[in-house]
């Protein structure tokens, strides 16, 4: 099962912990808004493929987690 999250703010990157600590993280694709957040989860988390590009994360996923503020929710989708 691929996962997508989009968002890796508070929200996302706990949700994103907590997938990879229950051993899903090579399943696991995340977005962000900047590289530097992509770069410090990755740096934690080896196994998680990151990008910055939704259409490329989401183009293989079984799920789409979208973890953001409510008013983002247009520009992400």
């Amino acid at each position: 099962m691929k996962i997508t999250n989009i968002g890796s703010g508070n929200m996302g990157g706990a949700l994103i912990k907590g997938w990879a600590k229950a051993g899903l993280a090579k399943d696991l694709t995340i977005t962000a808004r900047t590289q530097q957040t992509l770069d410090r989860l990755s740096e934690l988390y080896p196994d998680i493929t990151a990008t910055l590009d939704n259409r490329e994360a989401v183009s293989n996923a079984d799920i789409v987690v979208i973890a953001v503020k409510s008013w983002l929710v247009e520009q992400v989708i």
